[in-house]
Parts: structure tokens; sequence; C-alpha cells
């Protein structure tokens, strides 16, 4: 009796654990873009992941990798958890980002999902969403998508962004 209790449980456990799993939804890009004024300068950096893992800075392609599947689960958490913003695909001119004072940065973070990309692929914007914080110490490094991620992805993006 005892090992067709384990079976059926190990066999729903294992079942729930798939259906868990293909409820992340596929990303097409995360787009982090940090803006910084620096003795009334504008700093700009944009790291984009894509969707088989690959991290561009300022569109050049680095050598550098998200491990996909875990980073697809952790954006996932981190949509849900902190309840971002979805702004609909349109054709109107894209959302600024808030100009940062001096000595201040802001971070803004869009994430695509394939699904979107796919069904809209005739519209200027794509569906996204998004979370900004703006007002940011110019040295802060306390973003809270690294709520969510791993270490190495977390050192990853804080070396990119410096």
């Amino acid at each position: 009796m005892k090992l067709k209790y384990y079976l059926f449980l190990s066999f729903f456990l294992i079942t729930t654990s798939n259906i868990y799993s293909q409820n992340d939804k596929k990303i097409y890009e995360v787009i982090i873009f940090k803006w910084a004024k620096v003795e009334n300068k504008d700093v700009k950096k944009v790291i984009k992941i894509d969707s088989l893992g690959n991290i561009f800075l300022s569109r050049q392609k680095t050598n550098k990798k998200v491990e996909l599947k875990n980073f697809t689960k952790k954006i996932n958490q981190f949509i849900e958890g902190e309840k971002l913003e979805k702004i609909n695909g349109d054709n109107n001119p894209p959302r600024m980002s808030l100009i940062p004072k001096e000595g201040k940065q802001t971070i803004a973070i869009s994430i695509v999902f394939l699904n979107d990309f796919r069904k809209e692929i005739n519209l200027a914007n794509n569906t996204y969403y998004s979370w900004t914080k703006t007002g940011l110490e110019i040295n802060s490094e306390d973003y809270l998508i690294f709520k969510y991620l791993n270490k190495t992805d977390i050192n990853t993006i804080k070396f990119l962004l410096k």
C-alpha cells in the first residue's frame, strides 16, 4: 500500500512541476536601461537580453549569457511578485524614461514576451511589462530585479552597468 502511495505522490509532484514550468512565458527580450546624471552629463547604458540568453551592451553582443531557463522563470516571478505595469502594444511613440536629477540615476526595465512579439509583428511597440525607479543614488546597485535573479546573473548585469 505504501508503494502505491509513494508512486502516486511521485507522479503527482512530477506532473505539477511540469505544468508549473510550462506556465513561464518565454522571453523575447529584457531591456535594462540605466540613465545617470554626473556633473551635468548624461550617462546612459542599455543592456538587452535576447530570447537565447545572449547579453548585449549598447547593441554590441558581449560574450556573456544568462542561463535561459532559470532566468525566464525568475523574470516571470519578478513580473508577478512586483505586479509590473503591463503596457499594451501600439504604434505611438515609445514612452520616455524619467530624467534623473544631478547625482542621481533612473533604472527602467522592460520585458517583452515571445508570444506578444509574434502576435504584434505589425506594431511599432510590442506589449511589454515595465518597472522604473528614479531618484536612486548614483552609486546604488540595489535594483529590485536583483531580488529575483541568481548571483551569477546579478554580477554580470552589475558589471555591465558600471
